[in-house]
Order: structure tokens, then C-alpha cells, then sequence
């Protein structure tokens, strides 16, 4: 989206530069000129409302781990049913595969793999799975 934004931004400098040396006429400028800033105040839009889930996002990812940095805490000093709850919620991931343990990754982890990218072995240990 910003990639687009910088390209209708080089357009338009570029076709005003033209009008200037009158390469093409001033209705047209003026309607490409129209056409473009409308383009680029969608963008806008749509790079505001993509920035306000990305921080929401992250912040859920920032509240697991602060909740992580104390489970074993949680664990240690919990009843059984908080200690069930948190093996249940940590399990969560886990799917039981022709015998094996593997990390099937599920909302919002799902985003994890997808944003971070971090070669090939991540190939190996995640599965897609279906997610509701």
C-alpha cells in the first residue's frame, strides 16, 4: 500500500512537470490530477485502518508473553484447575500427528510464522491447520 502511495505521489509529479512543458493539456492534468489524489486519499484510508489492526495485533502478542514471562510461577503456585487451564492453553498449538507432537499454529499465532518469515526450517516444524 505505501509502495502504491509513492507511485500515484511520482505520477502526479511527474504528468504536473509534463503540464508545465506542455506535454499534455491542462484538462487532462487536471483529470488525472482528480483521479489520482482520490486513489491516494483511499490509500490512506485503507494504510490507517491496516496500522490500527497491526497495533492490535502486537499488542496481543506483547500481553502473551508478559503473561508467560510468570507461568511457571502460575504453575507451581496454582490450584489443579489453573493448572489444567494453563496446560490446556499452551497445548493449544499442539496437534497429535501419525504419533508425534507438532505445532499446528492457530489465531493469532497463526500471524507469527507469516510475519517473521525465518527460512526454511520453519517449513519443517509448522502445519497449517484449519482455523475457525
Amino acid at each position: 500500500m505505501n509502495t502504491a502511495k509513492l507511485e500515484i505521489q511520482r505520477l502526479i509529479s511527474e504528468s504536473y512537470e509534463d503540464k508545465i512543458n506542455e506535454r499534455i493539456s491542462e484538462n487532462l492534468w487536471r483529470e488525472k490530477y482528480r483521479v489520482w489524489m482520490e486513489e491516494e486519499s483511499r490509500l490512506k484510508v485503507e494504510i490507517k485502518a491496516f496500522d490500527k489492526k497491526e497495533l492490535a495485533t502486537t499488542q496481543i502478542f506483547k500481553e502473551c508473553i508478559e503473561r508467560g514471562k510468570s507461568l511457571k510461577s502460575q504453575y507451581v503456585l496454582g490450584s489443579e484447575t489453573q493448572k489444567r487451564k494453563l496446560v490446556e492453553i499452551l497445548a493449544s498449538n499442539l496437534i497429535l500427528n501419525h504419533g508425534s507432537v507438532e505445532c499446528c499454529w492457530r489465531k493469532p499465532w497463526n500471524l507469527l510464522p507469516k510475519k517473521g518469515q525465518v527460512g526454511y526450517w520453519i517449513s519443517r516444524i509448522l502445519i497449517p491447520c484449519n482455523t475457525f
